[in-house]
Parts: structure tokens; C-alpha cells; sequence
């Protein structure tokens, strides 16, 4: 996950090329895809992730590198990273959303990786348009890729629809990335779609889907920089 730093820089140029370019060859440019993308996982055409943006954005690899950016790491919250085996089977359907709402609204784990791991099965992935992380990898990515003091979460009350296989709930969001001294920020809204393990193996969550409602372009259009708010 530490490759997601770099690729953090890409974008940063991407957004001087969003400004430089006209709509078409802009999109032509964002539907290009990295040589290092794993072609294996099957191709979706409902949103696309926060990893998809970074990594779509890596024709300026070269010149990011020489920008002579040092990226540097957010510090991990202790307890996202703590292993357990105490694990909270078969919660009734209220009792899990209630644990969800928290970790999106008070712990924000979509940008510190601060999760409630008792209610994830520990084999459980998190996906998103370019590739597939264990829990571990996902968690120490997030909380390094971005500024957790300036970016937010934020999630209706009562829009977590949980049943005995799937969670699923909308969310919107501003993602300050850490790239020190430029700090770009964005806007984003989406949902996320969880499924469950069965009652037999105890309900747990086995995985992760994150999607956006918003394509690549209109996302880095929104950017604002040295951690400001983005424009909507």
C-alpha cells in the first residue's frame, strides 16, 4: 500500500492537466489505464473508487517523481490495527447499523481506517475498481493516504439498510490527500456495499465494496489545494 503515496502525486499533476485540456482529450486521458493494473478482476460501469482516480492518473508518473515531493505517513489509530478474536456474531440487524453508523460518523474509518474490526470476518477484503485488500492492507493505505484533521465523512441518519446477507448505505465525503505543502482536496459522494458471512458462520462481514457517484473528471474538478475546501 505504500505505492499508493506516489500514485497520490500523480493526480496532483493530473489536476494541472484538467485545467490545461479540453473535455474530450480529458476524458481520453483519464480512460487510460496504468501498465501495472491487474486486468483479472471482472469490469464494472457503476462508479469507480478512490484508488481508480490515483491510479488512472498515472501518465504523469514521471514528472510526479521529479516534483521532488516527500510523502510522509499519518500515524495509525492504535486500535484499527489490534487484531482480535473477540468477535460479535450474529448482531441483530439494528445492532449493526448502529456499530457501522459510529465507525462512519465518529471514527470515520472511510479516511482513517478506524474500523470496528469484532464485526469483520478476518479474511474479510476490501475492493475497489483496480484491485482487491486484505483488511490489514487496507487499513494501514488508508490511514496513510489521507490528512484524517482535514477531510470528513458524513452519512444520513438512517440510511444504513442492513439485512441477514448485505449492509449497504450512501455516503458523502471531503478527502484531503497527504502530499505535504499541497494538501489536494476533493468532494465525493457514493455508497458502500458490504456482504455477510451466513447466520451459520456468523454474520460477519466478509466484504467491501466502495463506489462513487461521480466520474474522474468531475471529481479533480472540485480539487482545491494547501487543504482548503473543494468546490462542489
Amino acid at each position: 500500500m505504500s505505492s499508493l503515496f506516489v500514485v497520490v502525486a500523480f493526480a496532483v499533476l493530473a489536476v494541472v492537466v484538467l485545467q490545461a485540456t479540453d473535455a474530450d482529450a480529458l476524458q481520453l486521458f483519464f480512460q487510460r489505464k496504468s501498465p501495472d493494473v491487474s486486468s483479472s478482476l471482472p469490469s464494472t460501469s457503476v462508479g469507480v473508487s478512490r484508488r481508480r482516480l490515483l491510479v488512472d492518473s498515472s501518465a504523469a508518473a514521471g514528472a510526479a517523481l521529479c516534483s521532488g515531493l516527500i510523502l510522509t505517513s499519518s500515524p495509525l489509530p492504535s486500535e484499527a490495527a489490534t487484531k482480535t478474536d473477540d468477535k460479535l456474531y450474529n448482531l441483530s440487524k439494528d445492532e449493526l447499523a448502529s456499530m457501522i453508523y459510529k465507525d462512519v460518523t465518529e471514527n470515520q474509518f472511510l479516511v482513517t481506517g478506524h474500523l470496528t474490526r469484532s464485526i469483520y470476518d478476518e479474511s474479510a477484503t476490501f475492493q475497489d475498481e483496480i484491485d482487491t485488500y486484505r483488511m490489514d492492507d487496507w487499513i494501514k493505505g488508508t490511514a496513510k493516504l489521507f490528512v484524517a484533521s482535514k477531510s470528513h465523512v458524513t452519512l444520513p441518519a438512517d440510511s444504513i439498510r442492513v439485512t441477514e446477507s448485505t449492509v449497504e448505505f450512501p455516503f458523502q465525503e471531503t478527502l484531503c490527500f497527504n502530499i505535504p505543502l499541497l494538501f489536494p482536496t476533493v468532494n465525493l459522494s457514493g455508497k458502500i456495499r458490504m456482504e455477510r458471512t451466513s447466520p451459520e458462520e456468523g454474520g460477519l462481514i466478509v466484504k467491501y465494496r466502495e463506489l462513487w457517484d461521480q466520474d474522474v473528471p468531475t471529481v479533480l474538478s472540485s480539487v482545491q489545494w494547501f487543504g482548503g475546501s473543494a468546490r462542489n
